[in-house]
């Protein structure tokens, strides 16, 4: 009897365990596809588009991009983590991430700007580069910048969404970078209180379930 008893409790804290567990986390989606085009890029009030190389998840997964190894790899490593689940954005809310992409100063043949690593040098030493990024988003999204740096994201604080779409940012770093639709707080969050609402429900079912078969072994065993 003893041993039934054990059993039964055991599949009863089990079954608890699992509809507990239940409610899942949103995973962001990041699409395999060729990145955002650079309209301008300014340092110092200095065109320096040509100098910079955005690559995106596509392209450093093909090894067809100039940036360094380490960089290549980092990027696809943020990618992974983000993917799994294993490293997630500093945000309230749910999230899409838009484009995940690795913004770097090029080493070799910068073609109008022969002095390329002395632009980077400016950045390092606390220079802002400006940026605008053709995103095609709406002036109502809640769009959110963040850069990866030293394996923890960073929210940029100087984004702003142009009228054209075109999304204008303002770096202090530069390195894995990426554009997230984070969504608003709503006042009633219907879906979640569904969710809320059907795991209370399982989870108070359960419970009940679970006294009556307390109630039943104790008649039995007082038998």
């Amino acid at each position: 009897m003893k041993k039934i008893i054990t059993i039964l409790l055991a599949l009863i804290l089990s079954l608890t365990a699992a509809f507990g567990a239940s409610a899942t986390e949103f995973v962001p989606s990041i699409s395999y596809k060729d990145g955002p085009e650079i309209i301008e890029a300014t340092l110092k009030g200095e065109e320096v588009s040509s100098c910079l190389i955005v690559t995106t998840i596509k392209e450093a997964s093909e090894k067809s991009t100039d940036i360094t190894e380490e960089e290549r790899a980092k990027l696809l490593e943020v990618y992974s983590k983000l993917e799994s689940g294993e490293m997630k954005l500093p945000l309230k809310n749910k999230y899409t991430v838009l484009e995940l992409l690795d913004i770097s100063f090029m080493y070799e043949g910068c073609r109008e700007n022969p002095d390329h690593k002395g632009k980077e040098a400016l950045l390092n030493g606390g220079a802002a580069l400006s940026v605008n990024f053709d995103l095609n988003v709406n002036a109502n999204d809640n769009l959110k910048v963040l850069v990866c740096v030293n394996d923890e994201w960073k929210p940029v604080e100087s984004v702003k969404i142009n009228e054209d779409g075109t999304v204008t940012v303002s770096f202090t770093e530069i390195c894995p970078v990426a554009f997230v639709i984070e969504e608003e707080a709503a006042d009633t969050p219907v879906q979640d209180n569904n969710i809320g609402t059907i795991i209370a429900i399982v989870t108070a079912a359960v419970a009940a379930v679970t006294s009556i078969i307390l109630f039943i072994l104790k008649f039995i065993l007082k038998k």
